[in-house]
């Protein structure tokens, strides 16, 4: 993974490097001029869209813990161990389908990987102009992320149309978690003669990640795959206990870029259509390489042009 941290690096870089050198170029006339004071000043701008996770991340909810997992991290051990939560499970299913099993038989066979659905995104930032190609920003987002995988488990009827047989039954193992982003960007404009204008940018962030729950859901009835009553301590669903936040999750770090198109209406809002992609470690314990994620987002800038008697 670091090559991929590299490659992407370098392309961004290089990038940057020959847009400047195009835009120079364009307009040879301002390289011995100061920037003209009107292409300097402050966008605000606002962006909302569509987030992919990559699944090697999303895995950390499947509940296959490694040397690196703590008590508190998705155990689908912690879960089928625990003599109370199995019975549960096993009646929900029970009456699910109106027949009895032979408990003794009750195991899980595998689980799938898990994939990220596509997360809806937003980012409100604000930026300095430092002419008519360049700008330097600053940015918060956030994406709420959900994991999707399925577990596979294994049981012989014991009543019903099929006594005797193993019947297979897929039920969802879903993850929730929660990415905070703060980063600062630079952005390469290259004007045409038209409204329409592309651009590149390069970005680099902290991340956030918070994890809000991993379930395996049987009939409609979630069962925890998080510890959240200390190292050692099952849950016990006939009494009341006290929850311990394991904090799972924590702060990780991503660069990246993307290619766009400025639509200006007037001269001071546009629209801006854009892809994203990034290298970014998020920190999801055991699953925290750097991994490739990516965001299709519409950006929405307003710039300090709107207080303008001129405009």
């Amino acid at each position: 993974m670091k090559k991929i941290l590299k490659i992407v690096l370098f392309t961004d870089i290089f990038i940057l490097f020959c847009g400047a050198i195009f835009a120079q170029k364009q307009l040879p006339e301002e390289a011995n001029q100061k920037v003209a004071a009107k292409d300097r000043g402050f966008d605000v701008f606002f962006d909302a869209g569509m987030y992919v996770g990559n699944k090697k991340n999303a895995n950390y909810y499947r509940g296959l813990p490694t040397k690196e997992s703590s008590y508190g991290d998705p155990n689908i051990s912690y879960l089928l161990n625990n003599p109370l939560q199995l019975n549960n499970i096993m009646t929900v299913i029970e009456e699910s389908g109106n027949h009895t099993i032979d408990r003794t038989s009750f195991d899980i066979e595998e689980i799938s990987e898990m994939k990220y659905q596509m997360a809806f995104s937003f980012n409100i930032g604000i930026r300095y102009r430092l002419g008519e190609h360049f700008t330097i920003g600053l940015n918060f987002g956030q994406a709420l992320l959900t994991a999707r995988g399925d577990a596979n488990f294994v049981f012989k009827n014991t009543s019903g149309v099929n006594v005797g047989d193993y019947s297979y039954q897929l039920y969802p193992i879903i993850g929730k978690e929660r990415r905070n982003f703060f980063g600062l960007s630079l952005l390469c404009y290259f004007p045409t003669q038209s409204i329409v204008s592309p651009f590149i940018e390069i970005n680099a962030h902290i991340n956030s990640v918070k994890v809000k729950s991993a379930d395996l859901v049987v009939e409609n009835s979630p069962f925890s795959l998080i510890n959240w009553y200390g190292e050692g301590v099952q849950y016990d669903p006939t009494i009341t206990q006290t929850k311990v936040d394991p904090r799972l999750g924590g702060v990780g770090f991503g660069v990246g870029g993307g290619v766009g198109l400025k639509i200006a209406f007037t001269d001071w809002v546009a629209i801006e259509p854009m892809a994203q992609v990034y290298a970014e470690k998020a920190n999801l314990r055991g699953y925290n390489k750097i991994t490739p994620n990516y965001n299709f987002i519409i950006r929405l800038v307003v710039n300090d042009k709107v207080f303008s008697k001129n405009r």
